[in-house]
């Protein structure tokens, strides 16, 4: 039986990986949390994939776009911060329910990123 270099193999292995984050990017919640959460805070790839799971599992799908469009809409990058801005005003929810949503995925973050470490 022949053994794989490692190069070739390390190689593979790392075509996979960056398949793996091209996927999650393709999702655009997920692009939003890379990028304002994840990047920001400056955690690893699991513990990225902790605090996506933690908030999947605390919010209804619904609310958990919501709130990431509302974290982007406080992006530094103008043209994230606009494309969120743009967004949340097609989804015509309510400001009370924006302000309560922003409070709790704020909270919420803190937790997950608390318990992800």
């Amino acid at each position: 039986m022949r053994r794989f270099p490692v190069t070739v193999a390390t190689g593979l292995l790392l075509g996979f990986a960056s398949l793996s984050a091209s996927a999650q990017d393709a999702d655009p919640q997920r692009a939003i949390l890379n990028a304002e959460i994840c990047t920001v805070d400056g955690l690893t790839a699991t513990q990225c994939d902790c605090v996506w799971k933690f908030l999947g599992d605390k919010l209804s799908p619904a609310d958990l776009r919501l709130g990431l469009l509302l974290l982007a809409s406080n992006s530094d990058d103008p043209a994230t911060a606009k494309n969120a801005d743009q967004q949340l005003d097609k989804m015509r929810a309510s400001d009370r329910k924006k302000d309560a949503l922003s409070s709790e995925m704020s909270a919420l973050v803190i937790e997950a990123e608390d318990a992800c470490e």
